[in-house]
């Protein structure tokens, strides 16, 4: 099911937030992982920017899809979008270039759940380019953008506004 038409009954369900306890939590390099292979099998290259907000992304319609995070880390409001400094520490050394390998981290096994927001998140965005990528997570309402003004720079984004923010999302495309 493609994220820009998802069925209400996905956008609402909220049962996951009970489990989140008891069920495994991904490392975000992991995730960023996933995401550079999916790009690759489409025969694109990423930067270490466009794999920051698609990973940001992949939590957020975690979040808001399903009631539930997709990785343990926390998500900070840096300067040019959120960020996952454990992910962003991990590529740095690229620069604006392409990321070229993976991340040196243990392999995960995802649920199928997890590998379908992964895979729609860049299937649907991957063409966007690191700018397009950071300018629709500063929209004003977005959780960096509200983060960033009441909590100020590098302040961690709380979970629940990144899910209420994207389950508005999923609400709005199922209405469309």
């Amino acid at each position: 099911m493609n994220l820009l038409n998802i069925p209400l009954t996905w956008s609402i369900n909220r049962a996951g937030n009970s489990k989140w306890a008891i069920m495994p939590l991904h490392d975000a390099r992991d995730v960023a992982n996933q995401i550079i292979r999916r790009a690759a099998m489409h025969r694109r290259t990423l930067t270490p920017m466009q794999v920051l907000k698609l990973v940001y992304m992949s939590q957020g319609w975690m979040l808001g899809l399903y009631g539930r995070p997709l990785f343990s880390q926390s998500v900070e409001a840096w300067q040019y979008g959120p960020v996952i400094p454990d992910v962003y520490h991990a590529l740095k050394g690229y620069g604006s270039s392409p990321v070229l390998a993976t991340i040196n981290c243990p392999q995960e096994h995802y649920d199928p759940q997890e590998i379908d927001i992964i895979n729609q998140v860049v299937d649907i965005y991957k063409d966007w380019n690191g700018i397009e990528l950071s300018n629709w997570t500063h929209q004003p309402g977005s959780p960096w953008h509200t983060t960033w003004h009441i909590n100020g720079r590098n302040s961690t984004i709380p979970i629940d506004t990144i899910q209420a923010y994207f389950n508005r999302l999923a609400h709005e495309s199922a209405r469309q």
